[in-house]
């Protein structure tokens, strides 16, 4: 007699185990876009009355994460039902039309999982779905399924695991009947669930100021500004996230949940449940001016919001942004992007490659290693944990795409205190891709303090290699817009921004140590304003346009997309590196050679998780003594219109004005960004952000940079740093 769903719930654990063992595998495709009611069996499921349940599957066309469909082949969720008895009907929570789906999970056949205890089984992983909250702890959950009846896949038997590395508990059997009704679920969302996306709304709404009409009412493009709602900045922010691969994206999560429970202190109710005036005024109440730590960490989330809001092009017209192609400087003839050599890029190398030298990072220090030893005849493997992306895919206006895309994190990259925001490229040619070119010389004292730590360099040899370097990569000085013989034709990619810093220092008289505008490795840049943005018309040299092109033929190649797990020795040499690529799969690098190029960070991570440790008077150098340059940025509003987003967005500089009152080095850089990004780095509350953002032509911007010398280290790919010291504070407050 075939089994019945109301027979297996009466079997015992013993009995289970014997049908379980002896059933086969749903079909992928019978059980795809279906619901099935489930009941828990075990003990413990009846003491807590959480017997009944839902699971339901669906695809990757359904709305299934992109970012992980190579990991699995279909995906799945809970359903929270009513405990009313096996008897009654399976009534969802909190009502049928708006079932509360939650504990999403990734779906593959056993023999595509590796290390799975039964064969012939559907196997449900909640770790594949990797945008949960909590991974590591409560979603180690494996289930294991299987067709009691042969052929039959309207009753399904399954036991649930909970496993971490070998160590596996067997928590529950549990039974699932098809529903009637199949599925209609399609995932909108790519990253955030129901419950962070209601306090993503909640908050837009706030963001969104009361008087917005009225501030618009005389502006352009008006009506297609107030078009955009809360919901759509909800979208978009979700849409952002979900292209994102980082841990980050989990502790955003955790600020969500945190800023929906905080009013329940003081108002009884959840953040969403407050009325949009009550939630104004909250937020500026606990973020507004704020000096509390946690407090101001927390408010760093509206920049997300903004983002959002001004990367809509629906905006664009109100704050009198234009997109490249409508600005009068545009001529589609002479604006036509440039040619970029080949990149020999490997998709698929295979598990095991051997070479003469592996080279790990593609930024601008691997990629020189890695091209000269190519020219020189030797095989060079250079990896990339990044995606190759030529001029023609940046090829649109969406910063956050772009961001997400390129940038080491997403973007999302901090200090562990989360008190500043690390910066870096993540794509092959690493930062020389997004960052805006500027060419520095090196100074004495930066090779003075160089030489005190330990680095004994050749000076004159040094010197000549940088000058090489120079030359490849085409660096070249800006005109000087202050110099009568330049013609006003041929430095209007300069704009009004990249003036107004030196013309600031010439009207209030004063002097700098240095100033002027900034040396850039471009070829007839066009000043489109989008340079941390990848350059879509090819203009910008970059490793993908200089040292790149080095490696060809067969023997030396990219390796895009490959994370670098491990180094490991042979005796005291390294012998090969072991990595994962995008999809999952394991591949060994076997070298003569290692050069680790990836980065003050990367570099320190590898070596740590490679169990490399330097010594020196008791104490653990790898990983320590991290200092890079603090940016802060400032804007000013002018009579005038400035257009800064119309030019190239970095063009002059000044250093340290030379005043009796002012003893630390810093640097004023001329600095402008398109909307999104200018919107998220702007400061102020809802009301003041947005009429500020309403001068967006008429404000100009500029970045104060100083050296960071505290002693911070490395450690599992985050930054652990002290907070900014007094004196850090007091060199912004000087500049």
């Amino acid at each position: 007699m075939p089994y019945t769903f109301e027979s297996l719930v009466g079997k015992s654990t013993a009995e289970l185990d014997s049908i379980f063992l002896s059933g086969t595998a749903p079909k992928l495709e019978e059980v795809l876009r279906q619901e099935f009611q489930g009941w828990n069996v075990s003990k413990l499921s009846r003491l807590i009355r959480q017997q009944k349940f839902k699971k339901g599957f669906f695809g990757e066309r359904d709305g299934g994460p992109e970012v992980s469909s190579s990991r699995a082949q279909l995906w799945g969720y809970n359903v929270t039902v009513k405990q009313d008895g096996l008897q009654a009907r399976w009534q969802p929570l909190p009502c049928a039309e708006h079932p509360k789906r939650h504990l999403f999970f990734g779906v593959k056949q056993s023999v595509n999982v590796d290390g799975a205890r039964y064969s012939n089984t559907l196997v449900i992983d909640y770790q594949l779905w990797n945008q949960q909250l909590f991974p590591k702890l409560a979603l180690r959950l494996v289930d294991y399924l299987v067709c009691p009846n042969r052929n039959d896949p309207e009753l399904v038997l399954g036991v649930s695991y909970w496993q971490w590395g070998v160590v596996a508990i067997r928590l529950s059997h549990f039974v699932l009947r098809r529903d009637t009704t199949p599925s209609t679920y399609r995932r909108r969302s790519g990253f955030l669930s129901h419950r962070p996306l209601r306090t993503v709304k909640a908050f837009a709404e706030a963001f969104l100021p009361a008087n917005r009409r009225a501030l618009l009412s005389t502006r352009p493009g008006a009506e297609e500004a107030l078009s955009v709602t809360a919901d759509d900045i909800t979208w978009r922010i979700d849409r952002q996230l979900s292209q994102i691969r980082s841990k980050r994206t989990r502790s955003l999560t955790l600020l969500l949940y945190f800023i929906e429970l905080w009013p329940i202190c003081r108002t009884g109710r959840r953040f969403s449940r407050l009325s949009v005036d009550d939630r104004r005024r909250f937020l500026k109440q606990r973020f507004e001016g704020t000096t509390s730590r946690p407090l101001r960490d927390l408010a760093r989330i509206r920049a997300l919001f903004a983002g959002a809001y001004y990367g809509d092009a629906r905006v664009w017209k109100s704050i009198r942004f234009q997109p490249i192609t409508e600005r009068s400087r545009y001529d589609s003839n002479a604006w036509e992007p440039q040619s970029q050599p080949p990149v020999n890029i490997r998709s698929d190398p295979g598990s095991i490659v051997e070479t003469d030298v592996c080279v790990i990072g593609s930024g601008a220090a691997g990629s020189v290693v890695a091209g000269l030893l190519a020219t020189k005849g030797r095989s060079v493997v250079m990896l990339e944990e990044g995606p190759y992306l030529a001029a023609n895919d940046f090829d649109d206006d969406d910063e956050a795409r772009t961001v997400a895309r390129c940038y080491k994190e997403g973007g999302l990259q901090t200090t562990v205190d989360a008190d500043l925001s690390i910066i870096q490229g993540q794509c092959v040619g690493g930062s020389t891709v997004i960052n805006n070119k500027i060419c520095f010389e090196i100074r004495d004292d930066v090779l003075d303090e160089w030489q005190r730590l330990g680095a004994n360099l050749d000076r004159s040899v040094l010197r000549e290699s940088f000058r090489r370097v120079r030359t490849t990569i085409e660096e070249n000085a800006l005109p000087d817009f202050r110099d009568k013989r330049v013609d006003d034709s041929n430095i209007k990619f300069l704009g009004k921004n990249a003036q107004l810093l030196l013309a600031g220092l010439k009207k209030r008289e004063l002097t700098a140590r240095h100033h002027g505008m900034f040396r850039k490795n471009k070829k007839d840049c066009l000043g489109c304003g989008y340079c941390n943005f990848g350059c879509r018309f090819g203009r910008q040299m970059t490793m993908l346009e200089t040292y790149i092109p080095m490696l060809t033929g067969e023997s030396a190649y990219i390796v895009d997309r490959c994370h670098a797990d491990v180094l490991e020795k042979m005796g005291t040499r390294v012998s090969h590196v072991v990595c994962t690529r995008r999809d999952g799969s394991t591949m060994k690098v076997r070298a003569k050679s290692f050069v680790l190029a990836c980065g003050a960070i990367g570099s320190s991570v590898l070596l740590m998780n490679s169990g490399v440790r330097v010594r020196h008077r008791g104490r653990d150098l790898v990983g320590s003594r991290f200092s890079f340059n603090v940016a802060s940025l400032m804007f000013g509003k002018f009579g005038e219109s400035i257009r800064g987003f119309d030019a190239m967005q970095m063009g002059s500089y000044t250093e340290a004005v030379e005043d009796e009152s002012i003893t630390s080095p810093y640097i004023i850089e001329s600095y402008f960004s398109p909307p999104s990004s200018f919107a998220a780095g702007m400061p102020g509350g809802a009301k003041r952000h947005f009429a500020r953002m309403l001068d967006y032509t008429h404000l100009s911007s500029a970045g104060v940079l100083i050296g960071d010398g505290s002693e911070c280290k490395s450690e599992e790919d985050w930054i652990v740093a002290r907070r900014a010291r007094s004196s850090q504070m007091e060199q912004n407050r000087e500049a």
